[in-house]
Formats: C-alpha cells, sequence, structure tokens
C-alpha cells in the first residue's frame, strides 16, 4: 500500500458513509511509558494546557488487525473536543462536482487495451460495466483509486477515524476538523489525471503484491513497529514522494496553530492519520518545537 492510498483511504470513508467517567488521577496511574517510543498513543503536556492525547490512526483496517481499545474510548470520554482530519459529513452533489472531469472521459488517459484492463479489474471487483459507464467513467481517475484502494482490503474494512467520531458524538464529545473535504481533495488535484490514471493502472497490474504490502502495513501497525512502519509507507511510494511536501509536511505545518489554538481552550483528543505523526516535520516533532512535553503512552489492549 502506498502513502497515495493511505492518504486516500480517509477519502475513501467519505463514501461510505454511555459509559463511566474516570477520573483524571485515576488514569494517570493506568498510564505507562512506552518504551523506544513505539507508541501510536502520545500524552501531550506544558504550556499551561489540560493534559492531551494524539492517536495515529490507519484510516481502513482489516477487523483482525482493529482494537479500538477501552483505554481510548476513556481518553475519548474525557476530552472537552475531539479533534480529527475532516468532521464534515460531505456533501454528495458537491463532491460529485469536485470529483468530475472538466472534459471528455477517463478513458482519454488509457489506450484501448489499458481500459479492457482497468474495466476488468473493476468487473472482478463486482462493479459492473454499466456502473462504470455510469460512474467512473466522467470522473477524474482519483475516483477510480479509491475503488482500487478499498479491494486491497477483506470484506467490510473497520474505521479508526469514523468509529472515534461516532463514539464521541455519542458521548456528546465536540468533534473538530482540521480540513474541509474539499481540501483533502484538492491536495489529489495537485497530481496531474494522467498521473493518478498511471497509478490506478500499476496498482492494477500489481494488486497482489500491493494487497500484500496492505496486509504487512496492517500488522506492523497493529503491532506500533513505528520504526518500519512509516519507512514501509515512504518505500512503497517512490511515484508520489515528490509530493510528500503537499501530502504530509505542508498539512502538518497547517495543522499545527488550529491545534495550538485547540489545546488553550480544551482537553484534546486528536486522532489523524499516524504517517502524519512521525519524522522530523511529523506533528509530534513540530509540537516539541512548540514547546511541549509529549510523552509515548503504552497502548493496551482489550
Amino acid at each position: 500500500m502506498t502513502l497515495i492510498k493511505y492518504c486516500l483511504s480517509f477519502l475513501v470513508l467519505l463514501f461510505i458513509n454511555a459509559c463511566a467517567t474516570v477520573s483524571d488521577n485515576s488514569n494517570s496511574k493506568e498510564e505507562v511509558i512506552a518504551k523506544n517510543e513505539k507508541s501510536l498513543l502520545w500524552k501531550i503536556e506544558g504550556k499551561g494546557i489540560k493534559p492531551s492525547y494524539i492517536f495515529g490512526t490507519m484510516h481502513l483496517i482489516n477487523a483482525e488487525y482493529y482494537n479500538f481499545s477501552t483505554q481510548l474510548k476513556r481518553a475519548i470520554e474525557k476530552s472537552d473536543a475531539v479533534i480529527v482530519e475532516v468532521s464534515e459529513a460531505p456533501d454528495p452533489l458537491a463532491m460529485f462536482e469536485l470529483l468530475k472531469l472538466d472534459s471528455g472521459t477517463i478513458a482519454q488517459f488509457y489506450t484501448a487495451e489499458e481500459l479492457a484492463e482497468v474495466i476488468q479489474y473493476l468487473n472482478d471487483n463486482n462493479v459492473s460495466t454499466v456502473v462504470y459507464e455510469q460512474v467512473y467513467s466522467t470522473m477524474k481517475p482519483f475516483l477510480l483509486l479509491q475503488a482500487i484502494t478499498q479491494s486491497f482490503f477483506d470484506g467490510a474494512p473497520k474505521s479508526y477515524d469514523l468509529d472515534i467520531m461516532e463514539y464521541a458524538k455519542n458521548n456528546k464529545v465536540a468533534l473538530v476538523g482540521l480540513e474541509t473535504y474539499a481540501q483533502q481533495i484538492g491536495f489529489f488535484d495537485a497530481i496531474s489525471n494522467q498521473a493518478v490514471a498511471d497509478i490506478c493502472l500499476e496498482s492494477i497490474r500489481n494488486h497482489e503484491k500491493e494487497k500484500k504490502s496492505t496486509v504487512e502495513l496492517m500488522e506492523l501497525y497493529a503491532n506500533q513497529k513505528i520504526d518500519k512502519l512509516i519507512p514501509m509507507l515512504k518505500k512503497e511510494s517512490p511515484e508520489i514522494m515528490d509530493f510528500e511536501e503537499i501530502f504530509l509536511t505542508q498539512r502538518n505545518l497547517n495543522w499545527i496553530p488550529k491545534l495550538v489554538d485547540q489545546f488553550n481552550k480544551d482537553k484534546c483528543f486528536v486522532a489523524v492519520g499516524a504517517a502524519h505523526l512521525f519524522d522530523d516535520n511529523g506533528i509530534l516533532a513540530l509540537l516539541k518545537k512548540e514547546g511541549y512535553q509529549l510523552t509515548p503512552i503504552l497502548m493496551k489492549t482489550d
């Protein structure tokens, strides 16, 4: 699974459609610092803010690797606000306008033989030729890439992001979005339609390899092998690393002022893609530069 498909998986979600309170002191006693900073859950303190948390999600994940633990739920319950990448529900008509081609059809990006490969792949994944003609043919290759990305997961994949948002709503915790879905789609517009179409064809031709790499990625994520997770994302994404500035670095920088502002007002639980957390330009490093104390918390399984 490449970095572009990892970032894309949150947008796939946009198309898919009361617990006891634990005191701060009690929760603090339960927390254990993770060794070697290998954790997807970090505590944020300092600068006079209420202790907050940031959790690195995997937007789509097979059920066997999924663990929305009681520990995470308690942290959400105790928060004043849950901060996610996108908190708004998409408007289908607005989404359609953002995704449709300005002119022509998707066939313009392929030879006749290549287009036959694309349609056959869709047919093999329960998308009929009629649906291709009605839905995909006049849309940007970006929508096709969504369908291909979802095919790398088994059955109905789970989503930390959607479940965290739903849990927050059910517990009457405010939701705050760092971006709009229109902005997220806009990031992919930085790549030409032809380049996205080429990525689609490559993914179709390497379906088994990419599905295998997706499983490996989910295993690394579930076992919190951070030192291998992020390098694998980048290794599998040579075609998109020229756009790392757009997909990760600049977005991280844009998010910091919003996070700081929210930390100054509320006790927060932040949930964003794990790829955004680590490395020199990751959110963790940027928050440290802002003067916050970051502590990796050992995650428990239920």
